[in-house]
């Protein structure tokens, strides 16, 4: 089969993603097919800490420009690349706007934003109730990428793997069904509540002998300190994206609020058990292999909500904490029912 064309030719390409691990996750279908598309060309990747990380072991290997410094100093960093091509994956009008000022000549991007001026190749937003990765999928479509989107994979290394069997040996949780914890998460109002984490951690060691690994990333520590069932249990916060992606690879079943380890670890192999309040799997929930993921959500008709906590919904005073309606509905039984599905499923 003779191979696709590119839709804009282009000897040079920067493919901007955004700065949240899940939105990377499920973007990176979007990204390999466009690299595969655009084989022979220069390839950048403008991202951020986590992008830097996740994809440093990609085989295609591109160059890096990081996210994070002050604007002045990106656009210098993307005109000094000179690329012929831009892909825009986020919807902000910012992340456009430093593409424009950085010079590249082809920018391809979702006119969201009010950003249709700073978009030479604007592609339309596609209707209808689509998964975010097949939302990506749509520009990598107007690249000219073809075929049916497929399942993120992520990189590891020997580096991360090695971290991974030396963590789990030191943890004395080598050998054993280890079921990775995530109380978790980028935005607190979308977390549910550390106490029932701890009360499902129990309910779970008990009932399949595992072994518990809370884990989590930066300004995770206090949910995660707050979910242990036990003063013994082990935990993980402070390493890298591929490291944490060995560790998760290795783990019988993962548990956490809807995040972007979530979607590692569903990405790494691991099947995942979501809890989601704000938002609805078949939008964001991570992407797996078959029969590797079980929700657990409360469906309210505001769900998917615009996340403008407690001004459009009244929160539910829980042990002197504000919780959303949709996360206070979903109960300890209702997680473990689910543990207990994907347990029969995957593991029995």
């Amino acid at each position: 089969m003779k191979p696709a064309a590119p839709a804009i030719a282009a000897s040079s390409l920067l493919i901007r993603t955004s700065n949240w691990l899940g939105d990377i996750i499920m973007s990176l279908p979007t990204i390999q097919a466009v690299v595969d598309l655009y084989a022979g060309a220069r390839i950048a990747v403008w991202t951020g800490r986590a992008g830097a990380d996740l994809l440093a072991d990609a085989p295609w290997r591109a160059e890096t420009i990081n996210t994070g410094g002050p604007a002045r100093e990106e656009v210098r960093a993307v005109r000094a690349g000179r690329f012929d091509l831009g892909l825009l994956l986020p919807n902000s009008f910012s992340s456009a706007l430093s593409m424009r000022l950085g010079g590249v000549r082809k920018r391809v991007g979702f006119p969201t934003e009010c950003r249709r001026v700073l978009l030479s190749e604007p592609v339309h937003l596609p209707l209808g109730s689509l998964h975010q990765a097949d939302v990506f999928f749509a520009l990598g479509r107007a690249l000219g990428a073809e075929g049916p989107r497929g399942l993120p994979v992520v990189e590891m290394g020997d580096e991360a793997r090695g971290f991974a069997d030396r963590f789990l040996d030191e943890r004395g949780l080598a050998g054993s069904p280890v079921v990775a914890i995530h109380p978790g998460g980028a935005k607190v109002q979308r977390r549910w509540p550390a106490e029932r984490f701890a009360r499902l951690a129990r309910r779970v060691a008990e009932a399949h002998g595992a072994a518990i690994l809370l884990v989590g990333g930066p300004g995770d520590e206090d949910a995660v300190a707050a979910s242990r069932p036990a003063a013994s249990t082990p935990t993980l916060t402070s390493c890298g994206v591929r490291e944490m992606a060995a560790v998760l690879s290795r783990c019988r079943l993962f548990i956490g609020n809807d995040s972007g380890l979530a979607h590692l670890a569903g990405t790494v192999g691991a099947p995942v058990v979501g809890i989601f309040g704000t938002s609805r799997p078949a939008l964001t929930g991570p992407l797996t292999p078959p029969g590797n993921l079980e929700a657990v959500a409360s469906d309210l008709p505001c769900s998917p909500c615009r996340e403008r906590f407690f001004r459009e919904c009244r929160p539910v005073n829980e042990g002197g904490a504000l919780l959303a309606p949709c996360l206070h509905a979903i109960t300890v039984d209702a997680v473990a029912e689910a543990v207990e599905r994907l347990w029969q499923r995957t593991c029995g």
